[in-house]
């Protein structure tokens, strides 16, 4: 029995379709747990296994050090190209020729 070229596309999307919806169910058993904390539904954990943190408590000092860096690595990127701007522009010559 030969498919011809209509079946054989409704048999790919039909395939497709389900291999779509088996990973949207597996996707959806997954981490239940995770997606409960991001959408702050806190009934499935213990109240004294809680870390109570505020912003103030916490230490950044690497991360401040980290932007510090990135800020002069801007500003040293940016005046190496104002200065490439204002040095005069040359040929690129690959090699001299020479009379041979």
């Amino acid at each position: 029995m030969a498919i011809d070229g209509s079946e054989h596309a409704i048999v790919c999307v039909s395939l497709e379709v389900e291999i779509v919806a088996r990973i949207e169910v597996a996707s959806n058993k997954e981490n239940t747990e995770a997606d409960s904390l991001t959408n702050e539904i806190f009934t499935g954990f213990e109240e004294s296994a809680r870390i109570r943190l505020k912003w103030e408590d916490i230490e950044l000092d690497v991360l401040n050090a980290l932007v510090q860096t990135r800020a002069q690595f801007d500003a040293a990127r940016e005046s190496a190209r104002e200065a490439a701007k204002l040095e005069p522009k040359s040929s690129k010559k690959r090699y001299d020729k020479s009379q041979w």
